[in-house]
């Protein structure tokens, strides 16, 4: 916005009395979970994308089948979402109960597209969707020119897998959510909450500071331009639009192009030579390692400083005595407490939720299905942070990007949102908040 990038939005400051405030979204800083606080106001539910269920014994993913809807139904029995019965849910992960769910990751299957057919009837159908081919169609086609190249690139090659799904979710997301958004503020639901996707996908493709990444931000200024443009024009019902991110983005370096291996290799040796049985779930630049035996607090020690130098990791976050809270062993330096110590290290570099950061690290093992150890590509002295996937662009960890999101208040919120938004619960209690007021007056 600073760089003109995003007019609108810019537009929106300047002569709408819109607010840009810093949001923190909490540690991990994954999708999943952030809009799990955002909808139900539940921090911290998993341990990221991926980790290993303890219970079952098995290594899930939030895009395996049935995994978020069984996710859902948990934060559902001790958390209410303000979607609950009467709004919409366009774009998300989860459907949040909503009464009405478009695209939504758990309903992607052939028989939700086909009772949302019917839903919209035929001609519905064609009115939402036929006039939108001819600009899908090329923006497909210029989605397939930009991926190609990743996908063939030697050093740093994509499954056909993924550029096939970066393609349908860069090149459809945008365009059918601004769409059914538009068509909700057209009928006058209640509550709305759209998730533009189209960022987050190509910055894990390419990066976030990659000069392509212009063109998808001045797409969602668009995007944000309509649906603003939408609720003005409603003659009834006054909507209040509130625009924010859910995360921010690093660049990346891979530990394979780093190291010439991958952190499956090197931990794979590093175990066997100690005989400990483990497991190990790498996701971005995190990496939850599960042991099947626990370590005193000797052996834990230097069992994690021999980690730290052998396997050439930035940082490994352990358990520490109960005074102590975890602690945090980066490369080159002394342990230490997440609890006392890390706020002033996080303050030294600049970091834009010091405390809050150094609470949810403090806190990030106690999640449930959180490994013993969690394995950091973050250094606080690097400039870039160290992935264990292969990706360009990614989020997860404590950096300064990855945990500085944003929210652009509108005058009507100002006065009930903090500044800064501290936790994405406060987004849950400010809606449920504004809907209880509404339905009682």
């Amino acid at each position: 916005m600073q760089r003109g990038d995003m007019p609108f939005l810019r537009r929106l400051q300047e002569f709408a009395g819109y607010e840009l405030r810093s949001l923190f979204p909490g540690i991990p800083c994954s999708t999943p979970v952030v809009q799990a606080a955002f909808l139900y106001g539940v921090p911290r539910s998993l341990p990221g994308y991926w980790y290993h269920d303890t219970r079952s014994g098995e290594d899930v993913g939030i895009d395996e089948p049935g995994v978020l809807a069984k996710h859902e139904q948990n934060l559902a029995t001790y958390a209410t979402s303000w979607l609950r019965d009467e709004g919409a849910s366009i774009s998300n992960l989860y459907t949040a109960e909503a009464r009405h769910v478009h695209g939504c990751f758990q309903t992607l299957d052939v028989n939700n597209a086909l009772a949302h057919v019917r839903s919209l009837g035929i001609v519905g159908w064609g009115l939402a969707y036929l006039p939108l081919l001819p600009s899908l169609t090329w923006r497909m086609l210029r989605e397939l020119k930009n991926l190609v190249p990743e996908a063939l690139n030697e050093r740093n090659p994509l499954s056909l897998r993924k550029v096939l799904a970066q393609i349908g979710k860069n090149a459809l997301a945008v365009d059918l959510a601004r769409v059914f958004t538009k068509m909700h503020v057209a009928s006058g639901t209640r509550a709305i909450h759209t998730n533009f996707i189209s960022f987050d996908g190509h910055s894990h493709v390419v990066g976030p500071k990659d000069p392509a990444m212009l063109r998808v931000t001045r797409q969602l200024d668009n995007a944000v331009r309509q649906v603003v443009d939408a609720t003005r024009k409603h003659p009834t019902v006054a909507y209040e639009v509130l625009i924010l991110s859910d995360h921010g983005h690093e660049v990346a370096k891979t530990y394979e192009d780093i190291h010439g291996f991958s952190l499956e290799e090197k931990i794979a040796t590093f175990m066997d030579e100690r005989r400990v049985t483990y497991r190990l779930i790498a996701e971005g630049p995190t990496a939850h390692l599960y042991l099947e035996a626990s370590l005193s607090s000797l052996e834990q020690k230097g069992f994690v400083r021999d980690l730290l130098a052998e396997a050439y990791l930035p940082a490994v976050l352990a358990p520490g005595i109960e005074n102590q809270g975890n602690m945090l062993h980066i490369a080159g330096e002394e342990p230490i407490s997440c609890r006392t110590e890390l706020p002033k290290r996080l303050q030294e570099i600049e970091h834009p939720f010091p405390f809050e950061a150094a609470a949810d690290l403090d806190r990030a093992l106690d999640i449930p299905n959180a490994g013993n150890l969690l394995l950091l590509g973050w250094h606080p002295c690097s400039e870039h942070v160290v992935v264990f996937s292969n990706v360009n662009g990614t989020h997860g960890g404590p950096g300064t990007h990855e945990c500085h999101a944003f929210a652009l208040v509108p005058p009507g919120l100002a006065d009930v949102l903090p500044d800064p938004i501290q936790s994405p619960t406060e987004i849950h209690r400010m809606a449920s908040d504004l809907l209880h007021r509404s339905h009682a007056s």
